[in-house]
């Protein structure tokens, strides 16, 4: 860890060799520290080291933010670049991996993750309102294409939830036969022309041979929705 604020003070020489041998520190690691450097310049680099894995990141062009460029995880570096900010992934372990949080509703530091919250914003929570900002919660919940003006599931805001549902089934006597039933559903038009006892009885057999509970689910597997930052 060696941070300076770049300049040599006009002073004697032990206190000059001190302001260069401290800039030059900071400057062979690329002002590792667990805070910002205070004075910074156009395109300079910072090792955070703040968290669990140290972070390369560089000053934009306007030295007004700075930008991820990868993270030291062990031997490797995970270049930032490759996935953009607020990419979604699942991940077959129960921790995120370098780069990446997990998507669980967490509210994080706005400057600590300046480039997901350039992406996300407070689409998902907006934290304490000035320092923080919330992650997806994907605990749990199916993914589904946002519907953008397409019409298949209109009304949706980008980023909202959606409580489940099950497709309403009917069934209805044909009045012109009344020996004939028509099923209304997965089943349309099965039991048309059937002998109304036995189609009733099959309808029965169908409904009655579905697993219930309080939910409506495919076959599925638990793993862990990661956000890159």
């Amino acid at each position: 860890m060696a941070q300076a604020d770049q300049t040599v003070q006009n002073a004697t020489f032990p206190t000059v060799r001190a302001d260069i041998n401290n800039n030059l520190a900071a400057l062979f690691s690329d002002s590792s520290g667990a805070t910002a450097p205070t004075v910074t310049v156009a395109f300079q680099d910072w090792i955070d080291i703040s968290g669990t894995d140290a972070v390369w990141k560089k000053r934009n062009a306007a030295n007004n933010a700075w930008i991820t460029i990868g993270t030291f995880a062990g031997a490797g570096l995970s270049l930032g670049g490759a996935v953009p900010a607020g990419s979604i992934q699942y991940f077959a372990g129960s921790s995120a991996p370098a780069g990446y949080l997990k998507a669980n509703g967490a509210n994080v530091n706005r400057t600590t993750y300046a480039n997901l919250f350039t992406a996300i914003g407070t689409t998902f929570g907006v934290g304490d309102g000035s320092t923080t900002f919330a992650v997806p919660d994907l605990r749990g919940e199916f993914p589904r294409g946002w519907d953008d003006a397409r019409g298949v599931d209109s009304g949706r805001a980008f980023g909202s939830a959606q409580d489940m549902e099950t497709r309403q089934y009917k069934a209805a006597f044909n009045g012109s036969n009344a020996n004939s039933v028509y099923v209304n559903g997965p089943y349309n038009g099965l039991q048309q022309g059937k002998d109304v006892n036995s189609a009733v009885n099959t309808m029965d057999r169908y409904f009655h041979n579905w697993d219930e509970d309080y939910e409506t689910r495919p076959r599925n597997i638990a793993l862990l929705a990661i956000i890159k930052f």
